[in-house]
């Protein structure tokens, strides 16, 4: 298992290279619909980065984009939202999961042909771990979180 990405830092505005604005990962207009920006909320921020996960050497791509927004001192809302790289509909048949610490998926979703985007979300608190699992046939992917 590799080293969980400290969202933290994301609060600090460091970012892993992996996790870009959003403007740089989406296309134009995926970016209006959505109201894809940083927000204020009650004295607190949403911040938002995303990345480009290429699932296999021929497999789809598709655009994640990390959603980190404080509801108290010590509590979190993240939205994690899965979207088409260029075309209009996410590739068909990819098994997302949101996963505890235990590597249990506690949220599950399968695209189709015809989805624009799937959006999870889950609360937490400082300190909890989980983990984004995207997978196709025998390739999958798995990036870990550390909420901060």
């Amino acid at each position: 298992q590799q080293a969980p990405i400290q969202l933290g830092d994301w609060l600090q505005n460091i970012f892993q290279e992996l996790w870009k604005a959003v403007e740089e990962i989406l296309q134009p207009h995926q970016l209006q619909p959505a109201g894809i920006r940083a927000r204020h909320t009650r004295d607190m921020t949403l911040i938002e980065r995303g990345c480009l996960v290429v699932l296999g050497e021929d497999g789809p791509n598709v655009s994640m984009v990390l959603g980190l927004e404080p509801t108290s001192s010590y509590e979190y809302t993240v939205s994690v939202t899965f979207w088409p790289p260029k075309d209009t509909y996410l590739p068909g048949k990819i098994q997302l999961s949101i996963l505890n610490d235990e590597d249990q998926a506690v949220l599950e979703a399968q695209t189709t042909d015809d989805n624009e985007k799937i959006e999870m979300k889950l609360k937490g608190e400082t300190g909890d771990r989980f983990a984004v699992r995207m997978s196709v046939e025998d390739v999958s992917m798995t990036e870990y979180f550390v909420l901060p």
